[in-house]
């Protein structure tokens, strides 16, 4: 076992004969597997796509391929007979749900046309559940690959950041991204991938105590440029996992460390003076400015008009109630089939289209791997570093969810919660 977590190839259940310390084709296969997990929404791989003249969605099944072939070639299959006792049930318990979504599918003719979502959970879900298995023991390299992706971005808005301070706190696509042709709402997958790079720094494993606080600060500087951009569900995860990744690793050991203390104090000194002085930064903070839109009874993306709607679908019925309305039944039931009508809650969307049995055979895995982790760990976030990253970073996956994206792009929140599945053993995770 590695220093920073690394039990050895991606074999089912740990080490080989031959030393325990990833090779470069293991490495090579964990960094492949996370470019495919997040390159849909990675903004600098269009750059990467347009001079390789391939299609985004070529680009994305090359990546999958690619990391399905490291991972044959690693000699996964060899050592599956140790490992298949997770995996295998894993995958299957998940097939439960996909199961339901193709007969739904299926018994809705009127939409055979649309069968995004369907691909993503039938097909790219289980993969990514087995590509998230298999990158257990190189968890450390999932951290350092999320770290150095998520850093591009904040490179990239450096000085548009900067130049929007100056100009009130507005950026443009052109001024982050230049030559690409941008959706307007590219401040959600900017300030995505902001918070990606903040959540994890906060347990950035393993390194010198130099390399250490300069993660950190990298870390809160992508958060403090998190507030200009203007992605406001991003904004809220991070938050969220911040609070939880606190009150885990620090607050409840408060009172017996002045230190901490002392910065919970510092904490609420910053909030009281952000509170007094809220016209200033919400004249500077294109974030604010449009979560302060809420609270006037503005919002443009129509968001609880889409959460009404999903929970409106679920309770019209008791057919709903336990099965929902059915694959892609939410765009007929609001009538409107225009890009973006989708409840944006992962959970709604779930209880709306397949009720109550839907949602529980989508948990099922998730709430074995959780169970699984406590077991094995003593803790669902974890206490070495490592395991604390990757569960932030989980957390924060499945937190952004509550806001935006949904089933159509559902792998990532199947390959985080398998990563989830510990490396470690209860007396190999010293909390260091």
């Amino acid at each position: 076992m590695t220093p920073g977590g690394e039990t050895g190839p991606v074999y089912g259940g740990g080490a080989t004969a031959g030393g325990d310390r990833p090779v470069l084709r293991e490495y090579l296969f964990a960094l492949a597997a996370l470019s495919a997990v997040l390159s849909f929404q990675y903004l600098p791989f269009q750059y990467l796509v347009g001079f390789l003249g391939v299609g985004k969605l070529s680009f994305f099944f090359l990546l999958v391929a690619g990391s399905l072939a490291l991972l044959l070639l690693n000699g996964v299959l060899d050592g599956w007979r140790r490992g298949m006792a997770e995996v295998v049930p894993l995958v299957l318990q998940y097939e439960l749900f996909a199961t339901v979504v193709l007969v739904s599918f299926g018994s809705h003719p009127d939409h055979l046309g649309d069968s995004a979502a369907l691909i993503s959970i039938v097909l790219l879900n289980p993969l990514f559940l087995l590509l998230g298995y298999a990158c257990r023991p190189l968890k450390n390299t999932i951290v350092w690959g999320v770290l150095l992706m998520a850093f591009l971005y904040l490179l990239f808005v450096a000085v548009p950041v900067l130049s929007g301070l100056a100009q009130g706190g507005r950026i443009t696509p052109d001024m982050v991204f230049p030559g690409l042709e941008l959706e307007v709402g590219f401040y959600q997958n900017v300030n995505f991938f902001l918070g990606l790079l903040f959540i994890a720094s906060l347990a950035f494993p393993g390194g010198s105590r130099l390399l250490r606080l300069v993660v950190h600060g990298v870390g809160w500087l992508s958060f403090l440029a998190m507030f200009v951009v203007g992605g406001r569900g991003a904004f809220m995860a991070a938050l969220v996992v911040l609070l939880v990744h606190l009150t885990a690793t620090h607050w409840l050991r408060l009172w017996r460390d002045p230190r901490k203390l002392a910065g919970l104090c510092l904490l609420g000194v910053v909030l009281w003076l952000a509170a007094r002085n809220l016209s200033f930064l919400l004249e500077y903070s294109e974030t604010l400015r449009r979560l302060m839109v809420l609270t006037e009874g503005g919002d443009a993306s129509r968001r609880a008009f889409l959460f009404a709607s999903a929970v409106e679908l679920f309770l019209s019925s008791v057919k709903t109630l336990f099965l929902g309305g059915g694959y892609n039944s939410f765009q007929t039931y609001i009538g409107d089939f225009s890009e973006g009508m989708y409840p944006h809650n992962i959970m709604l969307e779930v209880l709306a289209e397949y009720g109550l049995v839907g949602l529980g055979l989508f948990l099922l895995p998730v709430a074995g791997i959780l169970r699984r982790r406590v077991k094995v760990l003593g803790s669902l976030v974890g206490r070495s570093q490592v395991e604390i990253a990757v569960f932030n970073l989980a957390l924060y996956f499945w937190t952004t969810r509550m806001f935006s994206g949904g089933m159509r792009t559902s792998w990532f929140l199947m390959f985080f919660t398998a990563l989830l599945l510990p490396s470690l053993t209860r007396k190999e995770d010293p909390g260091k």
